[in-house]
């Protein structure tokens, strides 16, 4: 339980980091509670994962109730060890995430592991004043295989002329299957851009 945090200033913050050098061992990570967060202008991330191998199951984490001034993100899946035969990302929970001038996602990928499959998780709440905020539910932006099934996204806003919504975005990637999401409620109210809302 990684709850009741408070930092000021630019320093940032990340609760649960795996980022160990060399061959990553598979990782099995169920049942945290990262709640209650106030941070300053520093970036945010609430759960960071760079190296992943073998099976790999990121479940029924949650991850609720942060504020600050930078961007911040829920989950993390970087891309210095992509060799996880396969990757779960399953019935998580992250909502009441709020920034005053930054970004905020929910689940962030660039692992191009064989497998990913993010499923059965509710992404809501998530809410930024920032000037140009970029708001993501789920966001891929790089990938081998990725499934994206199940998942409850919504409540996502911005309220600058600039701001961008998405419930699901990918940027970059090889194959993707998307399917039986649940996403609405994304609100851009100043918003000014083309696209600035995408399911």
């Amino acid at each position: 339980n990684f709850s009741n945090i408070s930092i000021s200033g630019s320093s940032s913050i990340t609760g649960l980091n795996y980022s160990d050098g060399g061959t990553a061992p598979s990782r099995t990570v169920t049942g945290n509670i990262l709640n209650n967060w106030t941070a300053g202008t520093g970036t945010v991330n609430a759960m960071n994962f760079t190296h992943l191998n073998g099976v790999s199951v990121l479940s029924s984490n949650t991850v609720t109730n942060i504020t600050g001034g930078g961007n911040i993100t829920g989950i993390t899946i970087g891309s210095t060890v992509n060799t996880a035969t396969s990757l779960s990302i399953s019935n998580n929970i992250i909502n009441n995430l709020s920034s005053t001038g930054g970004s905020v996602t929910g689940i962030r990928s660039s692992n191009t592991s064989p497998v990913i499959n993010i499923t059965n998780n509710t992404i809501n709440t998530l809410s930024s004043t920032g000037v140009a905020a970029a708001m993501n539910g789920i966001l891929i932006t790089a990938a081998t295989a990725v499934n994206i099934s199940k998942n409850k996204i919504y409540d996502i806003s911005g309220n600058q002329t600039a701001t961008t919504v998405n419930g699901i975005s990918i940027t970059a990637g090889t194959s993707f299957n998307i399917f039986n999401n649940l996403v609405g409620d994304l609100r851009a109210t100043a918003a000014t851009g083309l696209n600035a809302i995408s399911g």
